[in-house]
This record gives structure tokens, C-alpha cells and sequence, in this order.
């Protein structure tokens, strides 16, 4: 848990997405990716985790390019090309020359297939912002390294001196460098690690919650802030009814404001909301909570938020939620299947649909496809069975599926980066459960291992 420590056309002809004065240049080689485009993608915040492509241009016969964006904030950002990335911090008015590496020859197998290279930047200093965080990241990370066995083994007293001394040392290496981002990234990186080793609720918001504001932009500080509050309001649903009714029941934002009040870590106003954000965000798939419920309390805060970046992350959310709702249109696709045929969704109109997202190298994929065989031999004449691999290479799933005898409908997900992200596959393996008419029954539906047949069973006799 505790390696993530460690580590169309419009620009075609130099226009740029966004219309406002552009004060982010980011401009250098890119010689082995002649030909294609690059973009500027960022975060449109850390809580809803939508992204957006603030700028893009090609990359011409020479490996030049130059993409330009407004900003008004020192951001994170990746210049992407195709399935490859390189993070780069920014910060408003400055160009970047930059050296875009080449690609890897083997990447490890990931959910995203994406590929993550070091960016060289031909005009920093050893002490702007990427040097620092580069410098950083490796003495944080062999601090991890070496006590990675007691952090495995939850030894919380004898990692409390070691992490004391490491943030001494952290804070005489680094606290007189850097700017104010810089600044709030050492803090929250320690943060991180104070909470990895066991430091009390408590201390962790007289530290770092209640004194500081909230950094929506700072990547770290978001990293730190959806740990301590990660699973909060879940398990406050778990024994509060009070909580649960003003959301299921109330739909009330005012309700919740109040039964959060006296919660450690939602003691004010600003910082309450933030956090109801991250939690209904976290809780937008609970089994106790509604979603409608969510999604009323999401549009008060939408329309009446206490800032103007709470009401940007509630509509952020609220897309996200909406695009898989049930009722909704499933999102079409055409892809290919083993055969090498297209297959569209639009094929199985007038049948149940059941797709699993998966990989060859999902092993909880594998384990559920096995009980999946048996479904669909009982259900295939009413219900399609679709499996759409996400192997990276379509080979890879034709040589399993020449090993493994499965009788249903495979298709491989290829280069299509934005079908992944309209069904919010975030983690495998992933099941919806589509009607007869293309919308989803059940997004995302029970695994086959969670007694999806007794839903099948009743939806083929004409019940819910």
C-alpha cells in the first residue's frame, strides 16, 4: 500500500483549446514520436478525478513541438502522447523546454496500459520546483524502502522515532527551498507518512487539517487529504441512521451539515463540505446510500456551495455519476472480436446484456470468468455475455482464448482509452448489466461470484 509513495483537430494549425491569454508554454523534442500529437492533460480537480486536454499540437517531421495553456494556479500536469506520459509541475507565466524521452521497451502490465517516462527539462535549476520534488521523492522514498517491512508489519512504535527523525531531517534538507507548492507538498508528504505509521486521527487534523487551508490544487495535499478522510463518511453510515436518512430520506444538505458537525474532522464549515464532497464521491456505489439522495445533496452544493471550487467539483462529480446511472444509455462501442469482426453494443438490441471488463493478467478476472461459464451456459439463449479485454495487446487475448474454451462473445478494448473511462472502469474486474433497450440495469452489477443469477432469474421472469 505503500509503493505509490515511491514512485478534433483544432490544434492542428496552432489553435488551442482553451481561448484565454496563454501564459504556459511548454515547447522541446520529441523525436522518436514524429507524426503524432501531444497533449497537456490535467486534473479538473482531485476529488472527482476527471481529466481534461488543455492543450494539443503535432509533433512535426523534425520532433519539435510546442503546446500552450492558461493557468492560473502551480499545477501537476502529464504531456501524453498516445498511451505514454510524462508529469511535469508548472507554474504560471513560464515556458518549459523540455526533452520527451523514448518509450520503454516493456512497460508493466497495468489497468491504464499506460507507460510513465522520466521528462527531461532542458531549462530548469536545481532548485525549481520539478528538481525539487525529484530530490525529494528519492529521499522520501528510501526512507520507505528501508522501513518497508515495518511499515508492513504495523510496528507503530518503533516507526513513530524513525518518522520523528525522518521529518526532522526532511525539514532541515528541504523546509528553506521552494515555493509555497513546494512548500505544501513537503508537509503533506510527511503527512502521508505520519499516517502510514499509525499517528492518531487526532493529531493528524491538530497538525495538519484544522490550521491550514484546504490546497485543491496541490496534488500531494489531495493525496493526504483523501487518506484521512478515505472511508469516514462509509463508516459513519454504518452506525449513524441520522446520517443515512439525510440523505436517503431528507436529500438534505442542511441535515447532513448537521449530523456531521460534532465528527472529528468536519468541525468547520469549509472544510465539512470539502469533505462531504470527498465522501459522497468515495460512497456515489454504496449499497446504504442512495444515489439519488447523492446526487440532490451534490446539485445544493452545485448551486450554494461555500466556494466557487466546491460548487466546480460538485458538477464534476455529478457527470461522473450521471454517465453510468441506471436508466441511462449504456455508451456504444465497436470493437473487435477474436475472429477479427467488429461488434457493436448495438448488435444485442433486444437482449440482457452482462460485460465484464478484464485482463489476462487480472487473476480475480479469471476466478470469477470460470463461474461465469456456468451463467452463461444456463442463461446464454436470453442473456449476451460480453468480456472486453483490456490487454494491451489483441494477441494476448486471442492466445488465451486458444487455451481456455469460452463460448460467449470476446471483444479486446484495443486503443480505445475513452471507452475505459465512459464505463469508469478504475479498477478490474467490472460488470454492468444492460436492459433490452441499451440502458444500464445495474451500474456497475454484481460480480457472478455475488449471486448475480438471482437478479438474472428475476428479470427473466419479469420482475426487478
Amino acid at each position: 500500500m505503500f509503493k505509490y509513495l515511491i514512485p478534433v483537430l483544432l490544434i492542428l494549425l496552432g489553435i488551442n483549446f482553451n481561448s484565454s491569454a496563454q501564459n504556459v508554454t511548454i515547447k522541446g523534442k520529441a523525436e522518436s514520436y514524429k507524426g503524432q500529437f501531444i497533449s497537456i492533460v490535467q486534473k479538473k480537480d482531485y476529488i472527482s478525478g476527471l481529466e481534461e486536454i488543455s492543450s494539443k499540437s503535432l509533433i512535426d517531421e523534425n520532433g519539435n513541438f510546442e503546446v500552450a495553456f492558461d493557468t492560473e494556479h502551480t499545477i501537476k500536469c502529464a504531456l501524453r502522447i498516445g498511451s505514454v506520459n510524462a508529469n511535469i509541475y508548472i507554474s504560471p507565466d513560464r515556458t518549459y523546454i523540455v526533452s520527451f524521452p523514448e518509450t520503454p521497451k516493456t512497460t508493466p502490465k497495468t489497468l491504464s496500459n499506460s507507460a510513465f517516462v522520466s521528462l527531461l527539462i532542458d531549462n530548469g535549476t536545481d532548485d525549481d520546483l520539478n528538481s525539487l520534488i525529484s530530490d525529494f521523492n528519492i529521499f522520501r522514498d528510501d526512507f520507505i524502502d528501508d522501513n518497508y517491512g515495518l511499515f508492513m508489519r504495523g510496528a507503530y512504535r518503533i516507526l513513530k522515532t524513525k518518522v520523528d527523525s525522518f521529518k526532522i531531517n526532511a525539514n532541515e534538507k528541504f523546509g528553506g527551498k521552494g515555493n509555497a507548492y513546494f512548500k505544501v507538498y513537503l508537509k503533506y508528504s510527511i503527512g502521508e507518512i505520519e499516517i502510514a505509521r499509525g499517528k492518531s486521527k487526532q493529531d493528524l487534523y491538530d497538525e495538519y487539517v484544522k490550521p491550514h487551508a484546504i490546497s485543491f490544487y496541490n496534488n500531494q495535499y489531495m493525496n493526504f487529504f483523501s487518506q484521512y478522510y478515505g472511508k469516514r463518511m462509509g463508516s459513519i453510515a454504518l452506525y449513524n441512521s441520522n446520517f443515512v436518512d439525510a440523505i436517503n430520506i431528507d436529500e438534505s444538505l442542511e441535515k447532513i451539515n448537521e449530523v456531521l458537525a460534532g465528527e472529528l474532522g468536519y468541525n468547520t464549515p469549509k472544510l465539512r463540505e470539502a469533505a462531504i464532497l470527498f465522501g459522497l464521491f468515495e460512497n456515489r456505489n454504496s449499497p446504504v446510500l442512495l444515489k439519488n439522495g447523492i446526487l440532490k445533496i451534490l446539485n445544493q452544493i452545485a448551486d450554494h456551495g461555500l466556494s466557487e471550487t466546491h460548487k466546480e467539483i460538485a458538477r464534476n462529480i455529478i457527470i461522473g455519476i450521471k454517465k453510468n446511472m441506471v436508466g441511462s444509455p449504456a455508451h456504444a462501442f465497436d470493437l473487435l472480436d477474436e475472429n477479427g469482426n467488429m461488434v457493436s453494443l448495438s448488435d444485442f438490441k433486444g437482449k440482457y446484456v452482462y460485460i465484464d471488463f478484464w485482463a489476462t493478467w487480472c487473476v480475480p478476472c479469471l476466478r470469477e470468468m470460470k463461474m461465469m461459464k456456468s451463467l452463461e451456459e444456463k442463461y446464454g439463449d436470453r442473456i449476451e455475455f460480453i468480456s472486453i479485454s483490456i490487454d494491451k495487446d489483441y494477441d494476448v487475448m486471442k492466445k488465451f482464448l486458444g487455451e481456455n474454451k469460452y463460448d460467449w462473445t470476446f471483444l479486446h478494448m484495443g486503443n480505445s482509452e475513452s471507452l475505459k473511462n465512459k464505463y469508469a472502469v478504475m479498477s478490474i474486474p467490472i460488470y454492468y448489466l444492460i436492459d433490452p433497450y441499451g440502458k444500464f440495469i445495474r451500474s456497475p452489477a454484481k460480480r457472478p461470484s455475488a449471486n448475480i443469477q438471482v437478479l438474472f432469474d428475476n428479470l427473466l421472469e419479469g420482475g426487478d
